[in-house]
């Protein structure tokens, strides 16, 4: 993990799960982070054994192998679930030395960005060193096509706890119809197609928000009287609760948390083509889908939801329904628990 004050995509995952794992009384957690950062120090806060296996930052290979292998042996663990490369790698090479003999290693590519040669080239060594996993999940089945034939791989969706999303925060004066977004404001969320979108919108008394942070965060912050910069949230669920809808508009995803918030919120949704985006929510049913990188197409899509609040409670009610018996936090714990058990390997 890394070593922000941030959460995004991957940690919550993280989190989420092994708060639900706990809840189940059948597991019990603990996270094994190779720096410090801000989700070793949240899940140690909650009482979550918790261990650092470079507390100065320091990157030996060799050196985190040992640690790993002394923390697993004090600790009585019998799954590591890795995720990134890099803890593939040091998880197997753990268990070849015999220090982590019997341990079963399942392994997670959360999705593959690949807007320049670096990522390209991390999410290469992502799919390769999903091998010395013996199980391999991703949370969009087009995923699985990407890895090594030889794999043992399974399509585990993200999923998320439904609770009470408390007090509307919004962002906007009251009465304001708002169309929000959130997660990391960078080109690869969409955010400069929101922007566009945004500009020359034909009813100046609709808002579009932006919560979250990232390069594009100061861009966002002197765009027009029509859009609202959120900031960072480190709980989005009462920003969720007030928008009339939620916009995805993302370049790439695999399957967006905030997406699947948003379904358990009950909002109306304008989503993008991308990813698993089809697999959480259906075009006309429980979304507008439209393609990405497309200005033109968010602004007819929120258009329309702004002028037909039939639709838009019709796809609210719809999404929240899809969210319940799909993407509900408990279903993602309980696919989990059967491949850690080894009783999903087999399909």
């Amino acid at each position: 993990m890394g070593s922000g004050e941030q959460l995004w995509g991957k940690e919550r995952v993280i989190a989420l799960l092994m708060r639900e794992q706990r809840a189940s009384g059948t597991l019990d957690p603990m996270l094994i982070a190779f720096s410090p950062g801000k989700l070793a120090q949240l899940l140690a806060g909650e009482g979550f054994r918790a261990a650092v296996l470079s507390p100065h930052r320091s990157r030996g290979f060799d050196r985190a192998v040992s640690r790993l292998g002394r923390v697993v042996e004090a600790s009585n663990v019998d799954v590591i679930h890795s995720h990134g490369y890099r803890a593939n790698i040091v998880a197997r090479a753990m268990r070849v030395s015999g220090r982590g003999r019997g341990i079963r290693l399942v392994s997670t590519c959360h999705g593959w960005v690949e807007s320049t040669p670096k990522l390209r080239l991390y999410n290469t060594i992502d799919r390769w060193t999903s091998m010395l996993s013996d199980v391999t999940t991703v949370p969009n089945r087009a995923m699985l096509g990407a890895l090594p034939w030889w794999t043992t791989r399974r399509h585990v969706p993200n999923a998320v706890p439904d609770i009470d999303c408390g007090d509307d925060a919004s962002p906007a004066p009251a009465g304001t119809f708002v169309a929000g977004t959130l997660g990391r404001v960078s080109a690869e969320k969409g955010i400069l197609e929101l922007l566009a979108a945004a500009d020359g919108f034909p009813d100046r008394s609709v808002v579009f928000a932006v919560a979250g942070d990232g390069e594009l965060a100061a861009r966002v912050r002197d765009t027009g009287d029509n859009v609202r910069y959120v900031g960072y949230l480190a709980n989005a669920d009462p920003y969720l609760a007030s928008l009339d809808v939620y916009v995805q508009a993302s370049r790439s995803e695999g399957l967006s948390l905030a997406l699947l918030e948003a379904m358990r919120a009950g909002k109306a949704i304008v989503a993008t083509d991308v990813g698993a985006t089809r697999d959480a929510v259906v075009d006309g049913e429980s979304a507008l889908v439209v393609p990405p990188r497309r200005p033109a197409a968010l602004r007819d899509a929120v258009l329309t939801l702004r002028t037909d609040p039939a639709l838009a409670a019709r796809l609210g009610r719809n999404a929240r329904a899809r969210f319940e018996t799909d993407f509900h936090m408990q279903r993602q714990h309980q696919r989990f628990a059967d491949l850690y058990a080894g009783n999903g390997d087999q399909s």
